[in-house]
């Protein structure tokens, strides 16, 4: 799939997955923990008037597979790093804008307290009926941070194209994951091997992905995917 294709345009410009596909599609680069704690903040969300969310440190943990003792501090680390991600959205106008994940946060005895981006709480609001119908426990198993938007991709991608393959350039691939290899022996061990394990094992997905060479050098790369 060449990135200036058709039918990845079409399926860019859905009406019903365009806006919070940006959030996907983004370059930003969380870690696991982090995308953990923004799949549960986008979880709680309830309307775009709200403000704030609030967690119970123990839920949270429990959610995370964190234990107690050392798992507090590694909350706060990662809280600290949401606050610093800059994130770069482009709205209709095509204009770039960017901000950041969460405005601040506030830690007490018991609780979390997040409050949220105002700007960016539209697109989450739209991303929270996409991991409800995923199944966000399916999200929350993943052990490699590029599992879940491949996943995302994958599934919406059958559900608009009704289709079960899709071949995508290494370079767009590479850009779509937000990561930055140079040798494509570090991509497949690092990422693609990973994320093929993580799905087929934890999600109603089963993917398979193929390297395309032209030459001696890999360009592309097909995946091939069913849904039980």
């Amino acid at each position: 799939m060449a990135v200036k294709s058709n039918l990845f345009l079409d399926f860019f410009n859905k009406a019903y997955f365009a806006q919070s596909l940006k959030l996907i599609e983004a370059k930003y680069k969380l870690d696991l923990l982090e995308q953990k704690i923004i799949e549960q903040i986008i979880l709680k969300m309830e309307s775009n008037d709200e403000k704030f969310v609030k967690f119970e440190n123990h839920n949270l943990l429990q959610i995370c597979g964190l234990e107690e003792i050392k798992g507090q501090q590694k909350i706060k680390d990662a809280c600290r790093r949401l606050l610093s991600r800059v994130l770069s959205l482009k709205d209709k106008n095509n204009e770039t804008r960017q901000t950041h994940w969460v405005q601040s946060i506030v830690y007490q005895e018991k609780h979390i307290i997040i409050e949220l981006n105002c700007y960016l709480k539209p697109f989450l609001l739209q991303l929270k009926s996409i991991l409800i119908y995923l199944n966000s426990k399916e999200l929350m198993k993943m052990k490699s941070q590029y599992s879940g938007g491949i996943y995302i991709f994958l599934k919406y991608y059958y559900e608009i194209n009704r289709a079960n393959k899709i071949r995508f350039t290494l370079i767009e691939l590479i850009e779509l994951l937000g990561c930055s290899y140079k040798k494509y022996f570090d991509f497949r061990v690092n990422v693609l091997d990973m994320l093929e394990r993580d799905i087929n094992k934890n999600t109603d997905m089963q993917i398979r992905y193929f390297p395309e060479k032209i030459g001696r050098k890999v360009e592309y790369i097909n995946f091939e995917f069913s849904i039980n």
